[in-house]
C-alpha cells in the first residue's frame, strides 16, 4: 500500500490547460474535494492540519493556485468568473467526478459559479465565509466596533 503525502510535504503538480499552467496539490485519496481559496490566497493558504483531517476522512483535498497567482502562469484576475474557470478547467483536466467543491471567501463565490458549470461532476458545495455572486442587496452591518455600540447591543438583548 502506498502512503499518501501529508499536506506539509505534498508535491506541487502542474496541469497545462488553455494556454496556461495551473499548479495544484493533492492530499489524500478518495472522493475529490476541489478547494477554491480566498482573496490573495495561494496553494499554501489552507491549514495543513485541516487538509490532513479531510484526507483522514477519506477525501482527496485538491488545492490550487488561480491563473497568474502563486505557481500558476497566465494573467492574474480576481474576477470571480475567471477564478471559477480555473476550478472548472482543473476539474475537467483531472477528470474529477462525484466531486465536492469547497470555496472560502471570494473562492466561495467562484465555487458557486463553477458549480453551475460542473453540474455533471459535482455533488456538493461547501461554502466558508462568502456571499452569493453578483451585487449585494444589503450591505454588511458592522457588529463589533466601539464600546458605545456594544452597550447599545447589550441593552437591546436585555
Amino acid at each position: 500500500m502506498t502512503k499518501t503525502a501529508r499536506a506539509i510535504d505534498a508535491p506541487n503538480r502542474f496541469l497545462e490547460v488553455n494556454g496556461r499552467t495551473l499548479a495544484y496539490r493533492i492530499i489524500g485519496t478518495g472522493r475529490p474535494m476541489l478547494m477554491c481559496t480566498r482573496f490573495r490566497g495561494n496553494i499554501d493558504q489552507w491549514d495543513p492540519a485541516f487538509l490532513d483531517a479531510l484526507a483522514a476522512k477519506g477525501l482527496q483535498a485538491i488545492t490550487f493556485d488561480y491563473t497568474g497567482l502563486g505557481l500558476s502562469t497566465g494573467e492574474p484576475s480576481y474576477d470571480p468568473v475567471r477564478l471559477a474557470t480555473d476550478a472548472v478547467d482543473l476539474a475537467h483536466g483531472l477528470d474529477l467526478h462525484d466531486a465536492i467543491l469547497c470555496g472560502w471567501s471570494i473562492g466561495g463565490i467562484a465555487a458557486q459559479i463553477a458549480l453551475t458549470m460542473l453540474t455533471d461532476r459535482v455533488t456538493h458545495c461547501v461554502l466558508i465565509g462568502t456571499t452569493p455572486p453578483g451585487p449585494l442587496v444589503k450591505l454588511p452591518e458592522q457588529l463589533f466596533s466601539t464600546p458605545q455600540r456594544s452597550r447599545s447591543i447589550r441593552s437591546r438583548i436585555s
